[in-house]
């Protein structure tokens, strides 16, 4: 039994292959009307499914919208700056400050997970500032 069903499949196979190896010049030697027009139908339906391909392909030549700032929480407590500082932010991504001639900056206090934004600044910098603190400081994006 199980060796007709072996010879059942094996036999299967060449069957879908013809099936998808038909073109134009088949769909005219049919002489019905409708299962003429089914036949187009189905091989340019086959034609435009094929033509498709990865529907991604040219989407990084789509201008994204431009983006501003961004807010983020800082991961860990705030401690100021110290002219080399790195700013990890809860979104994952990774910040160093880049002016370390800028004067040194110690809250009072630690401020647990400050929220911060990233906004551009003048000449491609991006400046940092923290939520509460007056000052901003420079920095550029490691990671």
């Amino acid at each position: 039994m199980k060796s007709y069903l072996y010879l059942f499949a094996v036999l299967l196979v060449p069957l879908s292959v013809v099936a998808d190896s038909i073109d134009a010049d088949d769909c005219t030697r049919i002489e019905n009307d409708t299962q003429r027009l089914k036949c187009y139908d189905d091989l340019f339906k086959r034609a435009d499914a094929d033509a498709v391909g990865n529907p991604d392909l040219g989407a990084e030549q789509i201008e994204a919208p431009p983006i501003d700032f961004v807010e983020a929480r800082l991961v860990g407590d705030f401690n100021g700056w110290t002219g080399k500082t790195v700013f990890t932010l809860d979104n994952g991504q990774v910040w160093r400050q880049t002016n370390n001639y800028i004067q040194d900056y110690i809250p009072r206090d630690p401020i647990p997970a400050a929220k911060v934004t990233i906004s551009k600044g003048m000449m491609g910098s991006y400046n940092l500032q923290v939520e509460g603190v007056k000052r901003i400081v420079q920095v550029k994006r490691v990671k």
